[in-house]
């Protein structure tokens, strides 16, 4: 969560002085200010964020505009005689090939995931047949990995980061869509999560979004024009991208990991599985078609999003929603320091403790509806209202307690299984907590880093935040994890 102040259409690592301790509200936290007051950097990034992804709307207008000349150009090369080395001709094979991979895919992928998945606990993911998406029947342009490119939902311009593995041969790829943290912009979590670059490596589409509004954010409400855009990019990526609909992932940071586990909800039909780190979330009314498996990640030490529930003092020193002030000035829940001097961080008086948003109950008095302490209400619909709710944590269940309700929903057998997989670099545990045997083997694991902070395991970009963020750890890589985690639970029906 911080605000960016990147305009260039060059993706470079960032300099840890350029960024000033914005954090993030249920969501990473990284400021990006360029020497100046927390306002002039909220401000400038709004508006910098706003010029990306206008560009990206102004470039998707040339396109359309040229569209209709370059489909002359095509239909004249159609009609022209050609030899065996004539480029258009191959591509129109390669095109037929993947349209009848497609074709004997959707005719047989139903049976082939039957054949794979017997009872719970007892499928093969190797048995899973890549399922082509309709782009690999057509012939499309390598997007440029750092230039933003642009989606239309509704009425509104949004835009998106995509990379595609250099090797891809428009062959179907697993695709990743990694949702940045709260204010923190898609190109920031770029070098936050580093997924583009595994990606390329591994041979997996990554795909990173930018939210909305002027402090970069996802409005993870049902209804909201954020969860909206989730089902336009997936449809906008399977029509110009080769993709494995059967492979189709999720994952998110903080604010970020909340869309993730609404997302899980809203779209389990289209997503195999979810990984959230530093943020999973009690969705309201979630009632998946199918039960999506996902691992998660959190430190005990999270100042943000609290480990024993709800959210900690840090996030009340976050800019607000419209980005005019923080969110402890907007809710009434006072700033990082003021909450820690009263005492209302809980008992301890520590700061982050399960206790940490106590005196954001203020911000509902005379309130017309009241947000569950569990969950984001569904009648909140503008980024103001969700910056209120986002503080209203008290009782909120503790992180072990969301995967175990996570566990319940998926049908997995409520007994869980604890190991200590690593020890960190100050010699604290990493647990992993462990649910198996569900239903259409949706596991869920939860890893939990002793000491941790509001980071994401194995970043550097993460690491050398520690005075903003926490301690993150290298002992364990997020994206290895999550990335074998997803290898092993493609779609199951």
């Amino acid at each position: 969560m911080h605000a960016i102040t990147v305009v260039s259409t060059r993706l470079r690592p960032l300099p840890v002085s350029v960024f000033r301790a914005l954090p993030l509200v249920v969501a990473l936290v990284l400021a990006l200010a360029a020497c100046g007051s927390s306002d002039t950097a909220s401000n400038s990034t709004g508006a910098q964020d706003s010029a990306e992804v206008e560009s990206a709307a102004s470039q998707d207008e040339d396109s359309t505009e040229g569209e209709d000349d370059s489909t002359n150009d095509r239909e004249a090369e159609d009609t022209s005689d050609s030899n065996d080395n004539d480029p258009d001709e191959s591509t129109d094979d390669s095109a037929e090939g993947a349209a009848a991979a497609g074709d004997t895919a959707d005719g047989d992928s139903a049976d082939d995931d039957d054949a794979a998945t017997d009872t719970a606990g007892e499928s093969d993911p190797d048995a899973i047949p890549p399922l082509p998406s309709a782009g690999c029947s057509t012939s499309s342009p390598t997007p440029n990995p750092e230039q933003m490119q642009p989606l239309q939902v509704g009425d509104t311009a949004r835009a998106y980061f995509v990379t595609v593995p250099p090797t891809a041969d428009n062959r179907p790829l697993p695709l990743i869509i990694d949702f940045h943290g709260y204010s923190s912009g898609a190109r920031v979590h770029t070098v936050m999560s580093e997924l583009s670059g595994f990606g390329a490596t591994e041979g997996f589409v990554t795909v990173t979004p930018q939210g909305s509004g002027p402090v970069p954010l996802w409005n993870f409400t049902k209804g909201s024009e954020d969860l909206a855009l989730v089902g336009a990019l997936l449809d906008q990526l399977e029509e110009s991208s080769c993709i494995d609909t059967n492979r189709v992932f999720a994952a998110g940071l903080s604010n970020g990991a909340f869309l993730t586990s609404a997302i899980a909800c809203e779209y389990s039909d289209r997503l195999a599985a979810v990984a959230t780190v530093a943020g999973m979330f009690a969705i309201d009314g979630c009632e998946p078609d199918r039960p999506v498996p996902v691992v998660a990640f959190h430190g005990t030490a999270d100042t943000f999003v609290s480990f024993e529930g709800g959210f900690g003092a840090s996030v009340a020193d976050l800019p607000s929603a419209d980005g005019t002030s923080t969110i402890g000035e907007t809710t009434g829940a006072g700033t990082q320091s003021e909450i820690t001097e009263t005492g209302d961080t809980g008992e301890t008086g520590e700061t982050g403790g399960s206790e940490a948003t106590d005196t954001s109950t203020t911000a509902d008095e005379g309130a017309e509806v009241e947000a569950p302490p569990t969950s984001v209400d569904s009648t909140v619909t503008t980024n103001a209202e969700l910056s209120e709710v986002l503080v209203e944590s008290d009782n909120a269940p503790s992180i072990p307690e969301l995967a175990e309700l996570w566990a319940e929903r998926n049908g997995c057998d409520p007994t869980v299984a604890t190991t200590e997989v690593a020890r960190t670099e100050s010699d604290e545990s990493i647990e992993l907590l462990a649910w198996d045997e569900c239903d259409n083997d949706a596991e869920v694991q939860l890893y939990v880093i002793e000491g941790g902070g509001h980071s994401w395991p194995g970043s550097e970009f993460s690491a050398s935040l520690v005075d903003l963020v926490g301690p993150t750890t290298s002992v364990i890589d997020a994206n290895v994890v999550m990335w074998e985690f997803f290898q092993n639970h493609p779609m199951m029906g």
